[in-house]
């Protein structure tokens, strides 16, 4: 893959972790509705203050932009600190696995009493392992892990209460051994495997049933409608409010009868 192909999919797969698996189609979605309801709430206020139509709709158009170009300003500026964010965090569990999997001895090297156990594990942490640590005489006990408890290791857990504490790697080792030196290529490929696996899903739409898609066409439908009152032509801007009412109140129930037979 040369450099250009992984450029993309790296900056795909930023997206998709900024967006939460929201689709492109959805975000932009969400962008024109955004737009349309400031426009929709500018021409409101400008209407009623400004007497010449052409310069209504003018001050109301700039305004709106502006508005928009300011929120997707805000919007790139998070994106970028999520980024940053993002490869920290890779760029440590990356080196807390490994520093798990470390196979030279640090882990015998490094005193480990009778209040710690060590899963190496970086699947899942079982109520075995649990059961184990929970078997030390030391106290409080400390497991040191990178995995995740089982839904039966984490009832296992509370029932314990406070006598088992969990930490990573980095929190009990502390300043005992230094950090794996992780690369920026490592780093990439690490957030492309993560949010760009090949997953089997049926294909989307903004059509597809949902409350939220249907809150958000009613709201569409209502600022058309409150539009129509200051257009030329407001026959028009209430066929589009009717139509994307009806979308709406189709997704709705739609969204109700899949929820019945769930």
């Amino acid at each position: 893959m040369d450099d250009n192909e992984n450029a993309k999919r790296l900056k795909k797969a930023y997206l998709k972790s900024f967006r939460v698996g929201k689709s492109g189609g959805a975000h932009l979605f969400d962008t024109l509705f955004l737009g349309l309801i400031l426009f929709a709430a500018l021409c409101v206020c400008v209407r009623t203050r400004l007497t010449n139509g052409a310069v209504a709709w003018a001050v109301t158009l700039i305004c709106s932009t502006a508005g928009v170009c300011l929120w997707k300003a805000a919007e790139n500026a998070l994106f970028e600190k999520h980024v940053r964010r993002l490869r920290e965090e890779t760029r440590r569990e990356l080196a807390e696995m490994r520093l798990m999997l470390a196979g030279d001895g640090l882990w015998e090297s490094i005193s480990v009493d009778e209040s710690t156990f060590v899963s190496r594990s970086v699947e899942n942490l079982t109520a075995d392992d649990v059961a184990k640590a929970a078997s030390l005489t030391g106290s409080p006990v400390t497991i040191v892990t990178l995995a995740e408890p089982t839904a039966r290791a984490s009832r296992l857990l509370d029932a314990l209460g406070s006598g088992i504490a969990i930490k990573s790697p980095i929190e009990f080792l502390g300043g005992k051994a230094a950090l794996p030196e992780i690369g920026e290529t490592e780093i990439d490929e690490a957030i492309i495997r993560r949010f760009l696996q090949p997953k089997k899903r049926r294909k989307t739409s903004i059509f597809k049933p949902g409350r939220e898609r249907a809150v958000k066409f009613l709201a569409v439908s209502a600022g058309l409608f409150l539009l129509s009152y200051f257009v030329r032509y407001p026959l028009w801007f209430r066929a589009a409010a009717s139509l994307t009412s009806g979308l709406g109140g189709a997704l709705f129930t739609a969204e109700m009868i899949k929820n019945r037979a769930v």
